[in-house]
């Protein structure tokens, strides 16, 4: 090797896929550039791909929607990995790009969402972007992303007459709903029932205007994003 010669290191990787055939196959492509990439393991499961993750520490991590043969698994891996902390960087493979999956893809952390009817070189090209810090996304998801938050960014959770429109119970919910904590979970932490959780959440989503978790979860994230000062953290902190 001659002086000055670049080494090139290999990205490293782990595949969450619904099934042992996709990831083999995957494994196997990947493998045929291993001067580029190297899978250091792939799995079926959410608990597994939060296992592999912790003790192998790939560069990146790349995970299929539906994963367990679940649309909603592939989204809440990618939360949980986010809640951990991970340094890796993950991205979402979807079926179809599609704000509903896209959007919360980029909240719950993924740095790159791809549709799994590209060709193998487009997600080689993703993977090498996301590895160098980049997001990898078309210009229709991030006009997506983009407008989902320009849209909390309007709201507040105070009224025009600046009186705040959540009781201390409410903001406490928001608090740990945001964080991805799960209704059951709130309700062991808070010491009510899971039906009393689920009904101040609806009354939450009614104040503020949005429908689910994951606009509420945008709409928190856009009010903190968007500088509102102090008044917006304390509006979803304990009292």
């Amino acid at each position: 090797m001659s002086f000055g010669q670049e080494i090139l290191v290999p990205i490293t990787l782990v595949i969450a896929a619904p099934s042992a055939l996709t990831s083999e196959v995957l494994s196997h492509a990947f493998d045929q550039r291993r001067r580029q990439f190297k899978v250091l393991g792939y799995t079926h499961t959410r608990k597994s791909l939060l296992k592999h993750v912790a003790e192998f520490r790939p560069d990146v991590v790349l995970i299929d929607t539906q994963l367990e043969r679940d649309p909603s698994t592939g989204l809440r891996a990618l939360r949980e990995l986010h809640l951990n902390r991970s340094s890796t960087r993950a991205i979402l493979l979807v079926d179809c790009s599609d704000p509903k999956q896209v959007v919360p893809a980029f909240v719950h952390g993924a740095k790159g969402v791809i549709c799994k009817t590209e060709p193998f070189q487009v997600l080689c090209k993703c993977i090498r972007s996301v590895h160098a810090g980049q997001v990898w996304a078309n210009s229709s998801e991030l006009q997506w992303v983009l407008g989902a938050f320009s849209a909390k960014e309007k709201g507040h959770l105070v009224s025009s007459k600046g009186a705040r429109l959540l009781s201390n119970r409410e903001n406490q919910i928001v608090r740990l709903a945001v964080e991805g904590i799960s209704n059951r979970e709130i309700s062991e932490a808070l010491r009510l029932s899971p039906h009393t959780v689920k009904n101040h959440l609806y009354r939450i989503y009614n104040k503020i205007g949005v429908s689910n978790r994951g606009e509420l979860t945008l709409y928190v994230t856009a009010s903190r994003a968007a500088g509102q000062g102090d008044d917006a953290s304390n509006d979803i902190s304990d009292s």
